[in-house]
């Protein structure tokens, strides 16, 4: 048996036959079937080649004998493995296509961030590390097929066809009488791109005219916190440096997100003022370090033409916002025993409980009933701390509410356990028709009690 070089692109796997000849006198016809089917409306597209005294004829149109013979003569498995060559990327490649994707991956004027797109997509090493993603990433609600079937004048088929997803459609599978194996080189995929009339169904996929754009998309993911934080450094450059001292970034976007606390409530889309929610935010997790280092504060806040909004109500508020969490005994103490559990303190807009995410904990108290807690306990969440905590070991969180009073009120749950509790010590309903997402209304004392479940 043949010694099989290794891919150079992880994931890759070509299993290699005899080759196929790249004759082509003794076919007769070509017969293509190409459908795509997802989001939208399904498409489809046939044509037939036939062999006419030594020429070819597409839908009775001559076409280059040339062009089937590359078809034939890429079916041939080589020894060697597709590089970064044979898909066409050459340095020379990376340096005129970086300015064409530019603006589809960069939309600021600020030099850096140019600057660091440009270096990323130009560094050949790290091309090369992210290619395998390139050519082996799906997405969902795109489903294409692409068949050729070859038949020779003798009665031999050999059928090429792939439903993936992926750009130039890799791998190939090749059928024949005598042999089925893979191919996944792209000169395959290019050569039958070629016999192919120009508006065919996945000839823009086969070929692989989106190639920069796929690995713009891929180097971007790569260097997307890098770009995020140049991007809030030049945006909020004098914020940043007003906290340098006592805080440290750990992560950062300007964007706009939802998220159970973040974004329009609910009741905006039934009152027709939910655009005056669309807007931008400062969205960061921030550490201190006068503060442990499993502690967390979870920072969004409005940007709203070019400027940082509540940015000094934020630095006013927080001190007393961490105080109160660490002033409860009981969750001091799991802070302190447990280093593994992140706790993460959250100010949105201009208060540690959103409107949003006030809104979003009423609605689900609803299912327990119209006085499913006391008066004393729902005046006072406009001044309640929000905390989200996240266990890595197994992986699950959950949610809490912080009162005036020191009390605690649970609000979700995520796993089959809640720090020293499980879900099966609360009243719970399930969320979403999961078997591991509990919504809850229990109510533990500052020394950890519970006292209503």
């Amino acid at each position: 048996m043949r010694r099989i070089k290794t891919l150079i692109f992880a994931g890759l796997l070509i299993v290699f036959g005899n080759g196929v000849s790249a004759q082509t006198e003794g076919i007769s016809s070509i017969k293509v079937i190409s459908k795509w089917d997802g989001m939208g409306t399904p498409a489809s597209d046939r044509l037939t080649i036939k062999q006419k005294k030594g020429e070819f004829y597409r839908n009775g149109k001559l076409i280059k004998t040339e062009l089937i013979e590359a078809v034939t003569r890429a079916l041939d498995v080589s020894e060697e493995q597709p590089s970064l060559k044979d898909f066409g990327i050459t340095q020379e490649w990376l340096n005129l296509n970086a300015e064409k994707v530019l603006s589809n991956r960069v939309h600021s004027s600020f030099e850096n961030e140019k600057a660091l797109f440009f270096n990323s997509f130009r560094d050949m090493k790290l091309v090369e590390k992210v290619f395998p993603k390139v050519i082996g990433g799906w997405w969902a609600d795109d489903y294409p097929y692409f068949e050729i079937e070859i038949t020779y004048i003798k009665g031999k088929k050999i059928r090429v066809y792939s439903q993936e997803q992926t750009i130039f459609m890799l791998p190939w599978k090749i059928v024949s009488e005598d042999n089925t194996y893979y191919n996944s080189n792209p000169n395959l995929s290019l050569a039958i791109a070629n016999i192919l009339p120009e508006k065919f169904i996945n000839k823009g996929r086969i070929d692989g005219r989106s190639l920069a754009n796929r690995l713009a998309e891929r180097v971007s993911d790569e260097i997307r916190e890098e770009m995020l934080y140049l991007e809030t450094r030049n945006r909020l450059g004098p914020e940043l440096d007003r906290i340098k001292d006592r805080y440290t970034l750990r992560k950062t976007a300007i964007n706009l997100i939802h998220s159970i606390d973040v974004g329009p409530p609910t009741n905006s889309y039934q009152t027709g003022d939910y655009k005056k929610w669309s807007y931008s935010s400062w969205n960061a997790e921030l550490t201190r370090n006068d503060l442990p280092s499993n502690v967390m504060i979870g920072l969004s806040l409005p940007y709203k033409q070019n400027r940082l909004e509540n940015f000094d109500l934020f630095l006013e508020k927080i001190d007393e916002l961490v105080e109160h969490v660490l002033s409860v005994p009981w969750l001091k103490e799991q802070i302190t025993d447990s280093p593994d559990v992140e706790f993460e303190i959250r100010f949105v807009e201009d208060r540690s409980l959103s409107r949003k995410a006030h809104e979003r904990f009423l609605e689900d108290l609803g299912v327990f009933g119209s006085n499913a807690v006391s008066e004393e306990i729902l005046n006072g969440l406009d001044k309640a701390v929000f905390v989200q905590v996240s266990e890595k070991f197994p992986s699950r969180w959950s949610r809490w509410l912080i009162l005036p009073d020191k009390k605690t009120v649970l609000w979700q749950i995520r796993g089959e356990s809640v720090l020293k509790w499980k879900p099966s010590d609360f009243e719970t309903r399930n969320l979403y028709d999961t078997n591991d997402w509990y919504q809850t209304k229990a109510i533990i004392d500052p020394d950890g009690n519970i006292v209503s479940k």
